[in-house]
């Protein structure tokens, strides 16, 4: 809805009309926690109303009182320790977030001076998790494909531009309610320990973003670039199998999250054969917002005069060709074209699907044009790339004078080949 209502000085009045369309705000005595939350909303929505004209003369203690208040934390604060840690419920089947919360038991710190609240007491969490762990218990949900599933799990409801209910394609379906080791145990790998040397898992959440450092502001504060740069690293050694693990499920992390492999070089004109295999992953790959995420091989052949081929490559806009080698699926909307602009809700359909399914090595084949010579020996290098968002999307929402989304290469291979004919070592 923020993103959907624009600027913050219109989002407010229209969130809240919103929720009073929907007959969701308003309610008299909130029953479940999933009432109390959104009566808290609806709360911090009139209150940030009714206050515009008095907002510029406000001091910033009182910006930060009304900032730090329980209703705006609750409502404001996104995906926080809170959203896993509080949940005791999720929807049947898991989808779209729906969860319930349990109430929050929590020591408090001291007051602070000059002001009416009470600042969480992180120190009481740094010095001994014991006391993190008791006050945000585990639940039983934690770590299965169903709890992680309730939230990257979409269903979009079944009304124009849809037929029906569409799911798009996710984590969760493909491990359901399978033996596969639980999300955590890849994703969270015991490997962090407290102050008081208690082993808990690793929250840094491992993806496939090792470039996390390189989006940061320009005047990022350097304690902060180096703690991000620090977690690139880590999530790089997590993709290579090389962090160390403890628990049942270690060996969830103990190789490379994906194998690629040069199968042959050979024939006229010439053709390079690539191997790719989804190698540690529970779910297939990518699954995540098919519209802004890309997944392709990159293939360039080298000869004794330079570079003679490659595909995948950016162009000099930072787009990727449309003859690229992608994984992923396409998003269509109500005129079967790709989708746009990142609506959601005008997705009538899901088109091509090309994923990377688990235990199931994928062939590709690139053939060099026939008018292009080569001169042998020959040298063969080929890559996994990704990267969060494609360039149509940067240019819609920050300007084509805005920096493209950085590249992680998730895998290579490389091999010679000394004459026609021989093999690619």
């Amino acid at each position: 809805l923020y993103a959907r209502f624009g600027t913050k000085s219109e989002k407010w009045p229209h969130f809240l009309a919103e929720y009073d369309r929907r007959q969701i705000s308003g309610r008299g005595s909130p029953t479940t926690t999933s009432d109390r939350l959104l009566g808290q909303v609806s709360y911090v929505a009139k209150t940030w109303t009714a206050s515009a004209g008095s907002r510029e003369s406000a001091s910033n203690a009182a910006r930060r009182r009304v900032a730090t208040a329980p209703a705006a934390m609750d409502a404001d604060q996104g995906v926080s320790c809170k959203a896993c840690h509080l949940t005791y419920e999720i929807g049947n089947p898991p989808r779209n977030g729906i969860a319930l919360f349990r109430e929050e038991e929590r020591a408090l710190g001291p007051v602070v001076p000059g002001e009416s609240y009470r600042a969480p007491s992180d120190e009481q969490i740094r010095d001994d998790l014991r006391l993190h762990f008791k006050a945000f218990s585990n639940s039983p949900l934690f770590g299965s494909p169903g709890f992680c599933g309730n939230c990257h799990r979409i269903e979009l409801p079944g009304h124009p531009p849809r037929q029906a209910a569409l799911v798009l394609p996710n984590p969760y379906d493909s491990q359901g309610q399978s033996s596969a080791p639980p999300c955590k145990s890849c994703h969270m790998p015991t490997d962090a320990r407290g102050t008081e040397g208690v082993p808990f898992p690793n929250h840094h959440m491992f993806g496939v973003n090792t470039q996390w450092a390189a989006m940061l502001p320009s005047d990022t504060a350097p304690a902060l670039r180096l703690a991000v740069a620090e977690g690139d690293q880590g999530t790089e050694a997590w993709l290579a199998g090389k962090r160390r693990t403890t628990g049942n499920y270690s060996a969830a992390t103990a190789q490379p999250a994906f194998d690629l492999r040069l199968n042959g070089v050979s024939g006229t004109p010439l053709q390079i054969v690539v191997v790719v295999e989804n190698a540690r992953a529970g779910h297939p790959f990518p699954v995540g917002a098919p519209d802004l995420t890309e997944a392709w091989l990159f293939a360039e052949v080298v000869d004794p005069d330079g570079v003679v081929y490659a595909s995948g490559e950016l162009d000099e806009v930072g787009k990727l060709p449309a003859s690229a080698h992608r994984f992923g699926a396409t998003l269509l909307d109500a005129n079967s074209a790709p989708l746009a602009h990142h609506d959601i809700f005008g997705i009538a359909a899901i088109g091509e699907r090309r994923l990377l399914v688990p235990g199931e090595p994928r062939e590709e084949t690139f053939f060099l044009p026939a008018d292009v010579a080569v001169r042998y020996p020959l040298d063969v290098h080929a890559e996994l790339r990704y990267r969060r968002a494609r360039r149509s999307f940067v240019d819609d929402t920050f300007g084509p004078t805005a920096p493209s989304f950085p590249v992680t290469r998730l895998a290579s291979a490389s091999c010679h080949v000394e004459r026609p004919g021989a093999g690619c070592t």
